[in-house]
């Protein structure tokens, strides 16, 4: 429930799943190991770090691309033809911002095309007029990996 905690997820409610060919769309959820290792909060033992790895494989066959005007950040060699006047300076940022794509929250749109592809534990679920109703966690901020998201996100940053 770290992603929870984080505010990297939201629960959603079956009722507001995206449903295809009678089915929900849903996206799997994987870690890759970082080589890096922290203390864990719960047992106090040196464990890897994961980078988190959410499957938009399913949601991206449904999507149209959004294309940015910009196919990519410009590389820092192709600043060297700029000339500069007196008092000018040129200040420019890596091509690789770490973390950006927490940075961005996705439209109010976006969460049911980013749910994963199980439901959460039951002591997790929200029980109005008492009634169970299963819930999926979805993606709150921006999905590495989503059809046109690096585009949208390169935007994004130029525009700070």
């Amino acid at each position: 429930m770290e992603l929870v905690n984080r505010g990297i997820c939201i629960p959603l409610e079956t009722s507001e799943l995206v449903t295809h060919n009678g089915q929900y769309l849903l996206n799997g959820l994987f870690g890759v190991g970082k080589n890096k290792f922290v203390k864990s909060s719960h047992t106090g033992e040196m464990v890897e770090g994961l980078r988190l790895i959410i499957n938009l494989i399913p949601s991206n066959e449904l999507q149209n691309p959004i294309e940015g005007d910009v196919g990519t950040l410009p590389h820092f060699a192709q600043w060297v033809v700029l000339e500069l006047g007196p008092n000018e300076a040129l200040v420019w940022e890596s091509g690789n911002r770490s973390c950006a794509f927490y940075v961005f929250l996705p439209p109010k749109a976006w969460p049911p095309w980013l749910v994963l592809g199980w439901p959460l534990p039951p002591h997790l679920w929200r029980e109005p007029e008492g009634a169970l109703i299963l819930q999926y966690l979805t993606r709150s901020v921006a999905p590495m990996g989503g059809r046109g998201v690096s585009s949208i996100c390169r935007h994004g940053l130029r525009s700070f």
